[in-house]
């Protein structure tokens, strides 16, 4: 005879199996699951550690790569600007570093470099009592900052290349002068660019202490741009810039800097893919590299000979160096 203690017994008995069938089944799964996790784990670990081995392998083969060229780059550039007179355009926000490395090439290939003429964050014209000053000063009536820019640079052009023998038209535009002319109500050059200057639209930085935009100015001048992702003022500006410095007839090579992270040929990709400017402004998309510097050097000599191309590793290049200049 089953009494009711019996059955009590035997259901707390079946409750407590099953209890412990539970907790003994979960525990042993979430170990399994556990174990699985770590194994993830330690491949990811195991992987990540491979790739960053490989990564320094790669940058070091890079800067072993870089350092011969650097230390090759006079060589490659001997005597291709003997007398060149140039004028780098940089544009504000680049690495500075990079600008004085071209600089110094451009230097040991012979050229005449008269400085850096900075491209200030206020060329964007965002402030209206800026683009009332500038236009008084340029003797435009506009206040549209496109329209601007484009005076802004043409200026600087026809002042690089043209000396004191530079006016303004009512509408902003640079236009030759006679030379019984040069006297004019909007000034010559030198005040032209000092009101540039004293804007803050432009900065100076000569190669000579005490030297003047407007005493290195030269009709032969030919223009090395600067520009990079980094800088705040944008692809937009650099084709504007580039478009109104042919426009007033001067040669143009525009390079780009290209960040450790970033995506190359952002700024020469828009000329580039331009109908007109792709045959007018040499490129060079990897300026922050000793080859891309000795490009850079090599397209501005090349502008000498009516040469036009694009050089680097961004889509529309079509060789990393220009060909050799004939000696």
């Amino acid at each position: 005879m089953i009494t009711v203690r019996a059955y009590l017994i035997s259901i707390v008995a079946i409750f407590l199996a099953l209890g412990i069938g539970v907790v003994a089944g979960a525990t042993f799964i979430d170990q399994l699951t556990v174990d699985a996790l770590n194994q993830s784990i330690d491949r990811v670990e195991k992987n990540l550690i491979e790739r960053e081995e490989e990564q320094r392998r790669l940058e070091a083969r890079i800067e072993e790569s870089d350092a011969f060229t650097a230390e090759a780059s006079n060589q490659l550039v001997t005597d291709v600007l003997v007398g060149v007179p140039v004028i780098v355009v940089a544009e504000r926000g680049v690495e500075s570093a990079t600008v004085d490395s071209t600089v110094e090439l451009a230097e040991a290939a012979g050229a005449s470099v008269g400085g850096v003429l900075w491209i200030e964050e206020g060329v964007l014209f965002e402030d209206p009592a800026l683009r009332e000053e500038v236009a008084d000063a340029l003797g435009s009536t506009s206040d549209d900052p496109g329209e601007l820019q484009a005076s802004t640079f043409r200026a600087i052009g026809r002042s690089l290349t043209n000396g004191d023998e530079v006016s303004l038209s009512s509408d902003g535009t640079p236009t030759t002068l006679a030379p019984e002319s040069t006297t004019t109500a909007t000034g010559a050059i030198g005040q032209v660019l000092t009101a540039l200057l004293d804007s803050g639209v432009v900065s100076w930085e000569p190669s000579e202490e005490g030297q003047s935009l407007a005493e290195v100015a030269d009709p032969s001048m030919r223009v090395l741009v600067v520009a990079g992702s980094e800088s705040p003022l944008g692809p937009s500006v650099t084709i504007q810039l580039a478009r109104s410095l042919t426009g007033s007839g001067v040669p143009v090579v525009v390079a780009e800097v290209t960040p450790t992270d970033g995506e190359r040929g952002v700024v020469v990709g828009p000329i580039r893919n331009d109908d007109d400017l792709t045959s007018q402004v040499s490129t060079v998309d990897d300026l922050e590299l000793a080859s891309g510097r000795v490009a850079a050097v090599l397209a501005v000599a090349g502008l000498g000979q009516g040469t036009v191309g694009h050089y680097g590793f961004a889509d529309g290049a079509t060789s990393v160096l220009p060909p050799p200049q004939p000696s």
